[in-house]
């Protein structure tokens, strides 16, 4: 074993870095590996794996926050790549973690903000041999101090984190040394290179010129040399790189001022040529150069190149990764005891996952509690949590989403009819008694007349001083489908605020995403806090419309794709970006299956009766009667909300869970996306201490027990959150493995193009930029293996099954 390796490892992981240890051979040392491409090893096991090992791998991809490393196993191509890079973003280049490998190549590795692929390989050799290729999801690669293995730029802690479009730069830049036939050059398609018996107008202006004749003519200049080629700066511009002639003899453009060349390609002249002269019209630019004598007569048709010789694999088919990652299972021990046996009543009478009636039931209670009481998480300072909260079930459709929603809105429901009836009463008194006032002001009318007949400066202010009765408010505690204006007036109306109830929620969240909802989004924003004022200045409804707390609970369902769909855009920094989807705290994605049985009895009625008395207890709740302490204005009136603290045992746990959270938000090794989203437990985790604390009777200060339960809910809502953030990858995985089905079924025999997989319309296949990227993943883990033939026009590529597929 090396001396710290077990001390490296426990940092590792300590810094959100998935490890295993590796053998000699570079293959896993332990059989259980591929567990740990989902969630890293827990530290009480990094002792056991890594007792009598010497050697220490990291794992890519989203479960070490996407973290990718760049392999040079050509060292010849890594001073090139890194001149390259420094010429176009210094920084980046300085701020890469870089190692040396035993073999004299080079690891750069870095994390991205965006989900990074499977491996690829970047650039090989024209035999086909790598020279550059990636590790990144579901793949691993060696580091220090494992033996050969050296540091040379920034530790482990330090790794950057890099944009997505920083990244494609990277890999763009490492695909210039790519020197497989059509890889690189911009050129017409199928031009032989044949200097002396050219065949294409193309190929044989590329044999009479040079690019750095075709550079200087359209206004380049020498810049400076670099080790990957003589350096140019674009027209217009005085100094500075901005492409380089690299040593194959193509230009790379890596401006995006230097129209009409694009940036990220290679040209040779006569791509070059077309594009300066035709537009990158290939065809006008060879007919005119053949006007003017360049080629010769085309030759007979070549003959077909041999097909590409089957690669030699060492290893089978690697497992793929799974299409989502693990999350923990419910536990009914985290409801308060009250609710228990109606949740579990509930759940076996549905037969839904416990997940979706337990997010109904605590989003529920945290509505009917609303700004009557919160929390101070700390035991000194006036930082006071409202406990509303967000909830958010996730899962396919007909698995029962709804039908258990709506049964956790039972007892809000009870209380919704009761305050109809209530209204209805009011509102029966209220048209009496405006009837006996208006009868009442007419007589005070008259007699007021009379006095200032006898007297015009009479007193008869003692007569006009009767108050018209005030007008009774209906007491609403879920709304639907509202506009955030109509919400805002209820919630104006309500101040104790209420539920709004979305079956489908990312509709409404699309919706929020429109220009002309930029308001409403905001709205929104606020309403989460609980605690925060709000202004609508309406023409149409009047100006200054203020709410002095706006506090609203939402609960809703939404389907597996739409989420992801949605979070991938808050990932890369589209119009949800902004910390919305973040407020969902009790964000449940269960796993589905289990047997189903037909239950078929009454309802448990004790334990519905003992939720609705919960319910209509918190919604009676005296703030005094359970120690409840409020502040006071300089001249003593009560303000603010009335609060609780945690007791001196509760408060320790919290500080020690708030301690780690804090510690691990600063720590820079989590997703963005997913910093922000734990980032908002500070109010998530104290606001269900408190929920659990009064829906079990509790009164004082919350107990050491509701606040176990609260810290219990981190931890399970946590690998939720991961396995919501982590789907975004999910759609390529599901294809790989759709198309290994169709296979194995029969409906696609090997070998087999890409066209055969999408042009069926099989469900989950149609799609031909995903298919392209299945495909490219099962190359990755030794599944299909690619075979590239020579055509007329662009080459073709071909898949076969590396051996498991065949009898």
């Amino acid at each position: 074993m090396t001396p710290n390796l077990i001390e490296v490892a426990t940092t590792c992981i300590e810094h959100g870095f998935s490890v295993i240890p590796v053998r000699d051979d570079k293959k896993p040392a332990i059989r259980e590996w591929g567990s740990y491409q989902a969630a890293p090893m827990m530290q009480a096991d990094v002792q056991r794996h890594f007792a009598r090992a010497d050697r220490l791998a990291l794992i890519g991809g989203r479960v070490s926050g996407n973290l990718e490393c760049i392999d040079f196993d050509d060292p010849e191509t890594y001073a090139p790549f890194l001149d390259l890079l420094t010429a176009q973003d210094p920084s980046l280049a300085k701020s890469l973690c870089k190692r040396r490998t035993p073999s004299g190549g080079y690891h750069l590795f870095y994390r991205c903000t965006e989900p990074v692929e499977g491996n690829q390989k970047l650039a090989c050799t024209e035999k086909g041999e790598v020279r550059i290729e990636t590790r990144a999801e579901g793949g691993y690669f060696l580091t220090a101090p494992s033996p050969g293995y050296s540091v040379l730029e920034h530790s482990l802690r330090e790794t950057p984190p890099i944009t997505g479009g920083q990244r494609a730069m990277l890999l763009t830049l490492a695909r210039v040394f790519d020197q497989r036939p059509g890889k690189n050059a911009q050129h017409s398609p199928g031009s032989p290179a044949n200097r002396d018996n050219t065949a294409s107008p193309g190929s044989a202006f590329n044999a009479r010129h040079e690019v750095a004749e075709l550079l200087a003519r359209y206004g380049w200049g020498e810049d400076r040399r670099t080790t990957a080629g003589m350096g140019w700066t674009r027209p217009g511009k005085e100094y500075g790189t901005s492409g380089v002639l690299l040593e194959t003899g193509n230009f790379y453009c890596w401006s995006s001022n230097a129209a009409p060349l694009e940036p990220g390609r290679s040209y040779d002249a006569f791509g070059l040529y077309a594009a300066y002269e035709h537009g990158f019209d290939f065809k006008a630019a060879a007919k005119e150069l053949a006007s003017k004598g360049y080629g010769a007569p085309a030759p007979a048709p070549a003959p077909r190149t041999e097909p590409s010789p089957r690669p030699v694999i060492a290893t089978g088919p690697e497992p793929l990764p799974d299409e989502l990652l693990p999350v923990a299972a419910f536990d009914f021990a985290l409801l308060p005891d009250s609710l228990r046996p109606w949740a579990q009543d509930i759940c076996e009478r549905i037969q839904c996952p416990p997940d979706f009636v337990a997010a109904g039931i605590m989003t529920g209670l945290a509505a009917v509690i609303g700004r009557k009481i919160g929390i101070r998480p700390q035991a000194r300072t006036d930082w006071t949590v409202t406990p509303n909260t967000w909830g958010l079930v996730v899962g396919r459709p007909g698995v029962l989403k709804s039908p258990a929603l709506e049964a956790t809105l039972a007892p809000l429901k009870r209380l919704v009819t009761q305050a109809n009836d209530r209204y209805a009463q009011a509102m029966t008194d209220y048209k009496m008694e405006k009837v006996i006032t208006e009868l009442r002001a007419g007589a005070v009318q008259k007699e007021a007349r009379k006095r200032l007949e006898k007297d015009s400066n009479a007193d008869i202010s003692a007569l006009l001083s009767g108050a018209e009765p005030a007008e009774p408010t209906l007491r609403r505690y879920i709304a639907n489908d509202t506009s955030p204006a109509s919400l805002g007036e209820l919630l104006r109306q309500n101040p104790n605020g209420l539920l709004a109830y979305r079956d489908e929620l990312v509709s409404l969240l699309k919706g929020l995403d429109r220009e002309d909802q930029a308001e409403g989004r905001g709205f929104y924003l606020t309403a989460w806090n609980g605690d925060s004022s709000y202004t609508f200045d309406r023409i149409l409804r009047g100006l200054n419309l203020h709410i002095d707390a706006v506090c609203l609970s939402l609960l809703g369902g939404t389907q597996p794709g739409r989420l992801a769909e949605y979070i991938r855009q808050a990932v890369k920094g589209g119009a949800a970006d902004d910390g919305l989807i973040q407020r969902f705290g009790l964000l449940v994605w269960p796993d589905q299956g289990g047997d189903w049985k037909d239950v078929d009895r009454w309802p448990d009625s004790e334990a519905k009766n003992q939720a609705f008395k919960v319910y209509d207890r918190l919604d009676k709740l005296v703030p005094d009667e359970i120690g409840a302490t409020q502040d006071v204005s300089h001249d003593g009136t009560p303000e603010g909300m009335p609060f609780l603290r945690f007791d001196a045992e509760a408060l320790g746990l919290f500080l020690e869970w708030r301690t780690d959270l804090e510690t691990r938000l600063r720590g820079g090794d989590l997703h963005p996306a997913l910093e922000s989203h734990f980032a908002k437990y500070r109010k998530l985790i104290p606001a269900l201490a408190l929920i659990i604390h009064l829906a079990d009777g509790g009164a004082g200060p919350v107990t050491r027990t509701a606040t176990l339960q609260a810290l219990a809910w981190s931890e399970y809502l946590e690998t939720h959150a991961r396995r919501a953030y982590g789907a975004v990858s999910q759609p390529d995985v599901a294809a790989a493995k759709a198309i290994l089905q169709r296979i194995k079924k029969g409906d696609l025999s090997t070998p087999f193009a890409s066209w055969n997989v999408w042009r069926p319309g099989w469900a989950m296949l149609s799609d031909r930029d995903q298919v392209a990227q299945a495909l490219r993943t099962l190359v990755d883990y030794n599944w299909l293996w690619e075979e590239r033939q020579e055509t007329r026009g662009r080459p073709a590529t071909i898949y076969h099954t590396t051996g498991w597929g065949q009898s």
